[in-house]
């Protein structure tokens, strides 16, 4: 019986998942995550990052996040990285945060040498950072409360 098209698209799913699982598993290894995310990826993270709000989340932004609003530091431009942030955490085991946590600490933080940043938008690099710093920001809110 020839395969369809619908069994190589759930095969390949599955693959994906596999490759994904196997090098998350390898996260402790010096390069781990961050070499997962850098390179192709990084560029999708930037996008999914920067459009996060305007992709349909803006309402939530003044309906259940208000009072990220009021605070002094507010930038609207990074919300929707500190709103994804919180909802991937809502997502994820307490392994998996830990994990996200080292990550995202380690390549937001202007004094340690990161290749995320640079791979995420060569040309702004910090704004980058602000981005993963952000989306940190909403890892860790509430979490543990």
């Amino acid at each position: 019986m020839p395969a369809t098209l619908l069994d190589f698209s759930r095969r390949r799913e599955l693959a994906l998942h596999a490759s994904i699982v196997a090098a998350v598993e390898t996260a402790a290894a010096p390069l781990g995550i961050a070499t997962l995310i850098a390179g192709p990826f990084a560029r999708d993270l930037h996008l999914i990052l920067r459009n996060y709000l305007h992709a349909g989340n803006e309402h939530r932004l003044w309906d259940d996040f208000l009072d990220w609003t009021q605070e002094d530091d507010f930038r609207y431009e990074i919300a929707g990285a500190q709103m994804l942030g919180h909802d991937v955490r809502a997502l994820l085991d307490e392994e998996s945060i830990y994990r996200i946590v080292g990550v995202l600490s380690e390549q937001a933080d202007p004094n340690i040498p990161a290749r995320l940043p640079s791979e995420m938008d060569a040309d702004e690099p910090d704004g980058e950072r602000a981005l993963l710093d952000a989306m940190l920001s909403g890892v860790l809110e509430n979490w543990r409360k």
